[in-house]
This record gives C-alpha cells, structure tokens and sequence, in this order.
C-alpha cells in the first residue's frame, strides 16, 4: 500500500534495544514505559529528521508485548502529526501468518506450507543460496533453544 508520495526507508534502526530492551526480553513490568518511550523517539527524532508524517505497521493480535507497542504509537502519534497505518494480518484459514509460524515451517523442512504462507518473492529468496543460510541459521537456533528447555 505504498503511494507515489510515500519512499520505503530501509536501515538499521526498527526498534532500540536501548530505548526498548523489553521487546528482546518479554515479559517485563516496564513494557509500558519502555513502548511509550520508544514510540516517542521516533516521533520527536526520526520522523521529523525524515520528513515522515506516516507509518505502518502489522496487526499484532498474539504478541502482548508487538501489541503494546502499536497502542503507544496509536496514542502518541496523534500529538506529533504522524498518521499510523495498521495492516490486519494475512491467514490461511482461520490461522493468523506470523514470523513464528514461518520459522517452525522452516525447522521442520515444511516447504509445502511456507508455500502458503509467504509471498513467492520471499519463497525464492528463502531457497537461494542466501536464504539458505538463514534457513540453517533458524534451525540452529532452534536446536540450541531446545536443547535449553531440556535440560530445565
């Protein structure tokens, strides 16, 4: 949904660990704060810096902490002239597309049902030679994380 007005800028800053630690450690008291926060240096800092007067951002119906974060920029932006797009989350079926689904395809080998869920662009990316690597990457990780659980 991007119009002939609107430039998509790509870099490295998404969401700070430094203004937002909580949203790399889940499930803390500070959430608020922290979302509030973080909300707020981009719509003082970055925005303005950047000209962007609109931001978008996914439905999060699931993720307690991705949630709190769309209600803060939904409260704060407002003050700062900055419209917020939320895009509802794709399905198949009654099943809410998330990056969690995706992975656990991706460790188990599930081509047929990433197939469903992503766009053929990430399909092909997924199966070169450099989205093999995050394949392996993602499996990697997830047989550490496992092997964590296990011995608790």
């Amino acid at each position: 949904m991007v119009l002939a007005s609107e430039y998509i800028i790509q870099g490295d800053y998404i969401i700070s660990n430094a203004t937002f630690p909580t949203y790399f450690i889940k499930g803390t008291d500070e959430l608020a704060a922290q979302t509030r926060l973080d909300a707020m240096v981009f719509a003082q800092r970055i925005a303005p810096e950047l000209n962007i007067t609109a931001r978008y951002v996914g439905e999060e119906p699931t993720d307690k902490t991705t949630l709190a974060y769309n209600e803060a920029m939904r409260e704060m932006f407002p003050n700062y002239g900055i419209e917020l797009y939320v895009i509802p989350r794709r399905t198949d079926g009654e099943n809410i597309i998330s990056a969690s689904r995706v992975r656990r395809a991706l460790v188990q080998g599930d081509w047929s049902t990433i197939e469903g869920m992503v766009p053929p662009s990430t399909l092909v990316y997924l199966k070169s030679d450099k989205g093999k690597e995050i394949v392996k990457r993602i499996q990697l990780m997830e047989t550490i994380k496992s092997s964590g659980k296990n011995k608790s």
